[in-house]
């Protein structure tokens, strides 16, 4: 059972909510995006994000692009075939000649000549380690490619959550509008008639038209926040399922930042690109210095060159077969070489100090996370008891002021405090998964799965 959610009344050996095989998860996730379509949930938009988020699709192409790596340094070790043919038609003018048996003149005729060659190379150091080179870069691309995924799942949650947050917002600031809208009504009725000062009737006006302005402005922040999740899915949702109040909310297992900082230093997938990064260079650094050693290639050559005559007469036909062993020592190339290998050591050594910097930020992010969801768990329990204490608080201000005890402005504010205090309540549930997700992203635990659990709590309102 994942252990930050569960529904109320689980118990600990998850008797409610068991397990779902990660297969079956995987089932639900291409099956059922058809029917969670209508509900315009976190899977329906995680579905389409899979086949339209820009980012992966990139990150699709360079994966692709890069299975092409090892091939192409494997042919480096393979045997070149060449073949050559020429037809040359030659025109011989004898203007003088010692030899009193050729006389002057012109002579024309027509040469034909073809070559099939062979190199084998034997020995050669660079193109060895080239392999190997491209095997840790195939390493690279595949723990990036898997990195982007992960990350997509982190984005398409956020980008939901932050739609959900900046929805009951807005929708907070609607309800909030319309009691104040009929609290300005009551006093404005009231200071018609003389029962009610102009300080009331002015207070009310100017909340109102105050809260007016917090709805525009958290409808612009809801445009934004869909305009976001679009960005990633491809989709424009109208209807989206909001968070069930029936999910209690879970301390993290383990319950240690400290385990949790081993697990990401051991499976994050930006930490392990950038280790494989690292291999990646150092092979470079071995590539580079065997330019300082010989080349040794066999080549087999057949060649054939028929001529039908010379400017002196006579032709020739002649056939050729050649065994040929190659050996080229490099002595010197201007610095070039050793230039070239400074500069792959200095690179290395940047890799080293660019993983090392991950692993760093990597441990911070474990622990900001992890002291996130505890955060946001103790902020939900104490909000939940703050809203109902708001909401008894706004009824007896109420109360209150029909007995003229309280003045207006002590009714809108109370009525403030309980929508500011439902809106903390609903964010500090939203950021909760956030924060939860971020750990599970920061550890190389995050998966689909997540998803598709965290999405059976969502309903529609």
């Amino acid at each position: 059972m994942n252990p930050f959610f569960t529904k109320a009344g689980a118990s600990a050996d998850g008797s409610v909510n068991p397990v779902v095989p990660q297969v079956l998860m995987v089932l639900l996730l291409i099956f059922c995006a058809p029917l969670t379509a209508i509900g315009e949930d976190l899977l329906y938009f995680y579905t389409h994000a899979r086949t339209f988020d820009a980012n992966l699709k990139r990150s699709e192409y360079e994966h692709d692009a890069s299975r092409e790596i090892l091939k192409q340094a494997y042919s480096k070790l393979l045997p070149e075939v060449s073949a050559y043919a020429q037809h040359v038609n030659t025109r011989d003018r004898i203007v003088s000649s010692d030899n009193t048996l050729f006389a002057k003149g012109t002579t024309y005729y027509p040469t034909d000549s073809y070559s099939v060659s062979l190199v084998q190379p034997l020995f050669d150091y660079s193109s060895f380690v080239g392999v190997s080179k491209a095997k840790k870069e195939l390493l690279l691309s595949d723990a990036r490619y898997d990195a982007e995924r992960k990350k997509l799942v982190l984005h398409v949650a956020g980008a939901y959550f932050n739609v959900l947050a900046a929805q009951n917002n807005h929708h907070s600031f609607m309800a909030e509008a319309a009691a104040v809208r009929e609290h300005f009504e009551l006093v404005k009725g009231r200071y018609n008639m003389g029962l009610a000062p102009v300080t009331d009737f002015l207070d009310a006006k100017a909340r109102m038209l105050s809260v007016n302005a917090d709805v525009i402005a958290s409808e612009n922040m809801l445009d934004d926040a869909i305009q976001a999740l679009y960005k990633i899915s491809g989709q424009m949702g109208q209807n989206f399922a909001d968070l069930s109040p029936e999910m209690v909310l879970a301390r993290p297992e383990p319950a240690s930042p400290e385990a949790w900082t081993e697990m990401a230093l051991a499976q994050n997938l930006e930490v392990l690109a950038m280790k494989h990064g690292v291999e990646v260079a150092a092979k470079e650094v071995s590539r580079l210095k065997g330019d300082h050693y010989p080349v040794v290639t066999l080549e087999g050559r057949h060649s054939w060159d028929d001529t039908e005559g010379t400017a002196f007469g006579g032709g020739s036909e002649v056939r050729k077969e050649e065994l040929i062993v190659n050996v080229s020592v490099p002595v010197f190339k201007g610095g070039n070489t050793n230039s070239r290998v400074r500069q792959a050591a200095s690179l290395l050594q940047a890799e080293r100090e660019q993983l090392r910097e991950k692993e760093l930020a990597v441990k911070r992010e474990v622990r900001v996370s992890y002291l996130g969801v505890l955060s946001a768990m103790s902020r939900a329990d104490a909000l939940k008891q703050t809203v109902e204490a708001q909401k008894t608080a706004v009824e007896a201000k109420r109360e209150g002021f029909d007995s003229g005890l309280n003045t207006s402005l002590m009714v809108m504010d109370a009525e403030r405090d309980y929508h500011y205090a439902k809106r903390d309540y609903a964010a500090a549930r939203y950021d909760y998964i956030i924060q939860m997700f971020r750990l599970e992203h920061a550890a190389g635990k995050l998966s689909d799965t997540d998803l598709t659990y965290i999405n059976q709590f969502l309903e529609q309102s």
